[in-house]
């Protein structure tokens, strides 16, 4: 499995979204490959605490903006 997931540019939706990629790695035949999208909650306020309290974090009034609203801002 293959995790492509990240917090933040969750285009509108403020959660943490994954794809995962499962298969069978090498098979010489045709084998099953799946794909799952996750979106899933987190603690969207303790990501943002720790942004503010991160001085040297780039662009970190968008990143909070962006982790607490789900949109896109810089």
């Amino acid at each position: 499995a293959l995790n492509t997931g990240s917090v933040g540019n969750s285009l509108g939706v403020p959660r943490a979204h994954a794809l995962i990629i499962d298969g069978e790695l090498g098979c010489q035949t045709d084998a099953p490959l799946t794909m799952t999208i996750l979106s899933v909650p987190y603690d969207n306020e303790a990501a943002a605490g720790a942004a503010r309290q991160d001085v040297n974090l780039p662009h970190r009034e968008s990143f909070i903006t962006e982790v607490l609203t789900g949109v896109y801002a810089r």
